[in-house]
């Protein structure tokens, strides 16, 4: 919750204005995971007052079923899907590519096991999700620096796919996550 209010105030100040921001979150051993993209733009086709009489609509059709209200209904995610741009996700990446977003696992020595991005290729715009390089110095730059909009190419092997990133992991790093906030 302390992530979501942080950038609900990020987005909210004067820099965030007009802005989307993604917040990740993780449960024990990444067995669960969530997310949720942020923003202070309304929705394009529903303002609030007529998503909340929707879903009020909704619930009184359930309660009349006898449907317990906690469902999602599928006519409320069809509305919800049919407002969101739809993405292709690459079944074979190769190319180049840029970073939207991306973690670092670190193993039980708390030490920078794998890291894990999701992009967009060039040219096509399709997202693409990669492991990136097993390389120790990469994965510590990655916890340094902020990655989001890092260009590199994609590579396969029998390990799966891998974004290599057009970086100099031994130069100093120049951008911060606190360059952000």
């Amino acid at each position: 919750m302390h992530a979501i209010a942080k950038m609900m105030e990020l987005l909210r100040g004067e820099t965030g204005r007009g802005r989307y921001g993604f917040v990740n979150a993780n449960g024990w051993f990444a067995t669960e995971h969530s997310c949720g993209v942020y923003s202070t733009h309304p929705t394009p086709t529903k303002t609030l007052a007529e998503w909340r009489e929707l879903r009020q609509e909704e619930m009184r059709e359930e309660r009349e079923k006898g449907i317990p209200c906690v469902n999602v209904t599928r006519k409320l995610q069809d509305l919800i899907d049919n407002t969101v741009e739809r993405v292709v996700v690459a079944a074979r990446p190769s190319g180049r590519g840029r970073v939207e977003t991306y973690t670092v696992v670190f193993d039980g020595d708390n030490q920078p096991s794998f890291g894990i991005v999701l992009g967009r290729l060039e040219g096509s715009n399709e997202r693409f999700v990669a492991f990136a390089p097993k390389d120790t110095q990469i994965l510590s730059w990655m916890t340094q620096v902020d990655c989001v909009g890092v260009r590199g190419s994609l590579s396969t092997s029998d390990g799966g796919i891998t974004f290599n990133p057009d970086v100099d992991v031994d130069a100093k790093p120049t951008t911060s996550f606190k360059a952000h906030l």
